[in-house]
């Protein structure tokens, strides 16, 4: 599960709405239109979301007046207005129509129920943490947010991040990088400790004693 979910971490993130993602999960959405300078996603891309894994299946470039109706609503939208809503956001650009299909779960979901963490597992873990902390702008944070989640569970980003003085985009997004590892679990509102994390850091504390 490890090795897998390490593959997973370099996948590039195109990010949608919550109600885009329900339809993608229900199946009724295989499509997205997208305006990039580049395409920032290739065929043969597999792209994790919080429905599953997404098979990127196809990307070209396309003349705006080609899309149909029929196509909109493939796109998990009501109307053309909506579509000029989402295209809005980047007016340079080429615009790209991107297919996919859902490819299976998050494999997130069933590593962070994993407790039986191996001291090579954990040593790999510990490593990672160590790099991020190394690579952080305000520093080590990786154990210090991971005990506030614990502490906090179901608290915005905002909470955390005006406790430790930081970004809240910036911690947003390296939380994301706690959850990729089955550290964290993203709740509907704010955060929880996953077993994983809950193990990690009863190891992390026997260590240091």
């Amino acid at each position: 599960m490890c090795k897998l979910l390490h593959s997973f971490i370099s996948y590039i993130t195109m990010l949608f709405k919550i109600d885009i993602l329900k339809q993608i999960g229900e199946g009724t959405v295989t499509t997205a239109y997208r305006r990039w300078a580049k395409p920032a996603v290739k065929a043969g891309n597999t792209l994790m979301t919080s429905v599953g894994v997404l098979k990127i299946t196809s990307v070209e470039e396309i003349d705006y007046t080609t899309i149909t109706d029929k196509d909109i609503q493939k796109a998990g939208l009501k109307n053309r207005a909506q579509l000029d809503k989402e295209l809005s956001f980047k007016k340079d650009g080429t615009l790209y129509k991107i297919l996919f299909r859902l490819q299976g779960e998050d494999p997130r979901l069933a590593l962070r129920e994993e407790t039986d963490i191996t001291v090579e597992e954990f040593e790999q873990l510990k490593t990672k943490l160590e790099k991020m902390d190394k690579t952080s702008k305000y520093g080590p944070w990786t154990e210090t947010i991971l005990k506030l989640i614990a502490k906090h569970p179901g608290k915005h980003a905002i909470f955390f991040a005006e406790k430790l003085g930081m970004e809240k985009d910036w911690l947003k997004l390296h939380i994301r990088k706690l959850k990729n590892l089955g550290l964290t679990i993203s709740l509907s509102v704010g955060y929880e400790i996953a077993p994983r994390g809950e193990k990690f850091m009863q190891m992390l504390a026997k260590e240091t004693r």
